[in-house]
Order: C-alpha cells, then structure tokens, then sequence
C-alpha cells in the first residue's frame, strides 16, 4: 500500500483583479474585489495492490485505488478557476480491477 498526498497552497482567483491581501487595493478600483484568493487544498489518495503468483510463473495483480480519500469539496468559486485547477471538481471516487501476465 502506498498513499500518494496531493497538496497545493492558496491560489490567486484572478490575476486580472485585485483583492484585499494584494497590494494597491482600494475597494474604489473597478478591478478590486472583496476574494482575490481560494484556500490551500490537501487530498489523500490511498493505493493498495497485491500480486497473486502462481508456481509456473504466471501473475494476476489485483488493484484498489482511491482518489479524494475524504471526499473534500472545493471552495466555493473553485470552478470558475481556468483549466488545471488544483482542486478535485468530482469528489471520491474508485478504480480496481485486475493486471495478468501468462
């Protein structure tokens, strides 16, 4: 078994705005908004596999993994985020199944 931690700092909304933690904001600025930042995100993704050998050297592995262990949503406004967002958008989910060799 193996655990595979995923973790990302804050990340900035929009470079094209300007929120109160960055500098030169004034809530007067046409490009101020009052959420420039989206919190840092920590994901567990558990992998367990086990190999089945038999004596003439044929192998079935069987696999489980699981992405988003504790099935944490993103922040609200994580998917307006552009492409490559560091957030999970589906939530827990499972894959398993089976590797043979003969």
């Amino acid at each position: 078994m193996n655990m595979n931690i995923t973790y990302t700092s804050a990340t900035r909304y929009s470079a094209l705005f300007v929120g109160p933690s960055d500098p030169g904001y004034s809530s007067t600025l046409a490009n101020s908004i009052n959420k420039n930042r989206l919190p840092t995100s920590l994901y567990f993704n558990p992998n367990l596999s086990y190999d089945f050998v038999r004596a003439d050297g044929k192998r079935l592995t069987g696999y489980l993994q699981i992405q988003n262990l504790l099935d944490k949503d993103p922040p609200l406004g994580a998917s307006l985020v552009n492409a490559g967002s560091p957030y999970d958008m589906v939530g827990r989910s499972y894959r398993f199944g089976v590797r043979f060799t003969y």
